[in-house]
């Protein structure tokens, strides 16, 4: 295969990432080795001429002659008798032939022993390694590496992978299939049912996984584990080559638990985050061996328990990092490590009922199909929760079906209309449509094509706005380029308009965040002083069952709150102050989730607030949990503890709540608003929408007619 690459010059990247890392393995060619090959291929090209018996010779003479001697066996392996000449015996030791006739044997024997449900063949350790070694070395014989329907296996952190995914390789897509939904609990034949294929393709899968390194097999403590293979790289082939060499931590803190680990086993908490982490996490340049793990969220698309404290153990040891762009991705990174060590002090409850966490990537789950999505959840997990911000890609997973969720729980509530229909809530348009709230900063939603000539009444005054097109994350616009750029964007998509920042205040008000859930003690104490918008989402989303942020404008009071954030503030913090602000002025506020420090509106403020009758204006709320700022992070975090947010006690309010917001936010679309699936005539609730609303499209809906909730109407034009 290498020498028809060669000779046809073609490049690296045609190499499927499994079969590059399998010659990786083999043969020790990584991209640089293969670049250098070429070049001497080429060079002597000239002088041979077109004889092609001389080519041939002369790339046999200049690619490896046999296996590099980096290949470890594990006890557990298969080894069977190769291609064996008169002459190679002749050649060999005493020892050597002694072992070789006992594999010649073995292949013979017709009835196998009980004990070897392997098939032909002696398993390695019942042999002499060096000489199987030497037997190997020489093609004398070959590694076979069984997996039953009744083994189970787990991914590390990858080693010597190569990333040239190629798409449209249904074998390859299998492969990345069992890489995110492989479980340590979960045996193969299991793994095919839930995968829906057949059991001897995800057995052969999960041998090929094993030999190249990316996954060991879980078995007894009497057997050693599989270790993955190193091969020494050089410094340029980092970009595709992962080699991590903090062996020492990897064996100390990686070692993956035997199947008697866990006499039994409990389900576990998923925690979703999205594909811009991993890009931070690689290019951060926080942390040299911060790149496996990140290349292992992003191409296995998942990060056992197991894997987590190697990963946290890099986190700890990040570079003190205070210029730059690399502060925002520091700061990401930390809030990522708080949010770990949260969940899992949380599963250490008695009033939880998950033992651990893993980390799926919400990219890779769109991989499998819906269904599989949530068989694989179901079966592993008891908990999800989803970590915002997410891109267009991670959003499209979120189904209704899914175990409790604390986050978005359909696709559709990442999407613009999301917005629109919480801004809606907020100003009780729907629900009673008497006593509306005039606090809610003006919404529309504009369909695609449609002209703006002028800002419309509502957003006269308007200072400020956020512009969001279907599949696109927010951008603040000014006021001065609100016409130019909405017009820009209708061209192509529907675009979701809020108001974000008004002329017209007279206090000087900013955005301020709402830590959720919120307390059942803040409601029931402090009925009196509630803002009206919290009122009147409270009609649809139980705000106490719930984990995001509620983005306000309000005034930046200076009281005992300060004095609680600054104790939540820690070293790694103080140490980002400076940088992020820095940044935040540079870009002023150009994404949504560049916010200043101390935006945290905590419940005690909040009350002074109102008790003060000082303005606050309600946004729009998000439903995850945040890791762009920390003291939200934190502060979320905090309120999830306190209300006990996890506890199997509180697991059917959850269920109960994102039940109730799904069915309204459903009518709302289809039956308020006349919602439309692309490429459909016509549409309603309640032919496509179950009680459950897990029958929605992988497609968002999209708007037939201009909407705007603005002081407390809703209207159509």
């Amino acid at each position: 295969m290498i020498i028809d690459l060669i000779s046809t010059e073609k490049s690296y990247d045609c190499l499927p990432n499994f079969t590059a890392a399998d010659c990786l393995r083999l043969l020790g060619i990584g991209r640089n080795q293969y670049i250098e090959l070429v070049n001497t291929y080429k060079s002597f090209l000239s002088s041979i001429g077109p004889d092609e018996n001389e080519i041939q010779g002369l790339l046999c003479d200049i690619l490896p002659s046999q296996p590099i001697d980096k290949v470890i066996f594990e006890p557990w392996y298969v080894v069977r008798i190769g291609s064996v000449m008169l002459s190679d015996i002749q050649a060999s030791t005493d020892s050597e032939r002694i072992t070789i006739d006992q594999l010649i044997d073995a292949e013979k024997a017709d009835d196998l022993e009980e004990s070897n449900e392997v098939g032909p063949g002696i398993l390695v350790k019942n042999l002499d390694q060096n000489i199987i070694k030497g037997l190997y070395l020489r093609g004398l014989v070959y590694i076979d590496i069984p997996v039953s329907s009744d083994d189970k296996i787990c991914v590390p952190t990858l080693e010597g992978f190569v990333m040239n995914r190629i798409s449209g390789d249904i074998r390859e897509n299998l492969l990345y299939k069992i890489f995110v939904t492989a479980d340590e609990n979960t045996s193969v034949s299991e793994l095919a049912e839930c995968l829906q294929v057949d059991v001897n393709s995800v057995k052969q899968a999960a041998s090929i996984f094993c030999r190249l390194g990316f996954a060991q097999k879980r078995i007894g403590r009497q057997e050693s584990r599989t270790q993955p293979f190193q091969t020494p790289i050089s410094i340029e082939e980092s970009d595709t080559l992962l080699h991590t060499e903090n062996s020492v931590v990897d064996a100390n803190l990686d070692s993956f638990p035997s199947v008697d680990d866990h006499p039994q086993q409990k389900k576990k908490l998923v925690l979703i985050f999205d594909s811009t982490i991993t890009a931070y996490l690689m290019m951060g340049n926080l942390s040299p061996n911060l790149k496996p793990h990140a290349v292992t969220m992003f191409e296995v698309g998942k990060l056992s328990d197991d894997s987590l404290n190697s990963f946290i153990f890099e986190l700890n040891h990040l570079a003190p990092v205070s210029e730059g762009e690399a502060g925002v991705y520091r700061e990401y990174a930390l809030n990522l490590r708080k949010t770990i060590h949260f969940l899992r002090s949380q599963a250490s409850l008695d009033s939880t009922d998950f033992c651990d966490v893993d980390l799926i990537r919400g990219g890779s789950l769109l991989s499998l199909e819906a269904e599989t999505r949530i068989r694989v959840l179901r079966k592993n997990y008891n908990v999800v929760v989803s970590l915002i911000p997410s891109t267009y890609e991670d959003q499209q997973a979120s189904d209704s079906q899914w175990p409790p969720h604390l986050g978005p729980p359909i696709s559709e509530a990442n999407s613009p209309w999301f917005g629109f229909f919480i801004s809606c809530i907020a100003s009780n348009t729907i629900q009673r449509k008497q006593n509306p709230s005039v606090n809610v900063l003006p919404t529309l939603l504009i369909t695609c094509g449609t002209r703006i000539s002028r800002l419309p009444l509502p957003l006269r005054g308007i200072s400020r706005f956020w512009l969001t097109a279907w599949g696109h994350d927010a951008v603040v616009i000014d006021s001065t380029n609100f016409l130019t750029t909405a017009n820009d964007m209708l061209l192509s998509s529907p675009v979701l308009i809020q108001a974000i920042e008004s002329y017209e205040f007279e206090e000087n008000l900013s955005q301020r965040y709402i830590p959720l859930p919120i307390s059942k003690e803040f409601l029931q104490h402090s009925s009196n002083c509630v803002p009206e918008f919290i009122i009147h989402l409270m009609n649809v989303i139980d705000l106490t069952y719930v984990s995001g942020y509620i983005i306000v404008l309000a005034p930046m009071n200076k009281c005992e709150h300060d004095q609680d954030l600054n104790k939540l503030a820690s070293e790694d913090q103080n140490i980002l102050l400076t940088s992020t602000d820095s940044i935040l002025q540079r870009d002023q506020q150009k994404s949504e989730y560049n916010c200043s420090r101390k935006a945290v509106l905590v419940e005690n403020e909040l009350l002074t607030i109102m008790k003060e009758h000082k303005p606050i204006y309600f946004i729009t709320l998000r439903l995850g949990l945040p890791i762009f700022n920390m003291e939200l992070n934190h502060a979320v975090c905090a309120q999830i503890s306190n209300q006990n947010l996890l506890s199997t006690n509180n697991r059917n309010h959850l269920k109960a709540t994102n039940h109730l917001l799904v069915e309204e936010f459903t009518k709302f679309i289809f039956n308020d608003c006349s919602g439309l699936l692309p490429n459909q005539n016509q549409c309603s609730y309640s032919t496509l929408v179950t009680s459950s609303g897990g029958n929605f499209p992988d497609t968002w809906p999209l708007p037939t007619k201009n909407m705007m909730c603005a002081n407390g109407i809703l209207s159509f034009f």
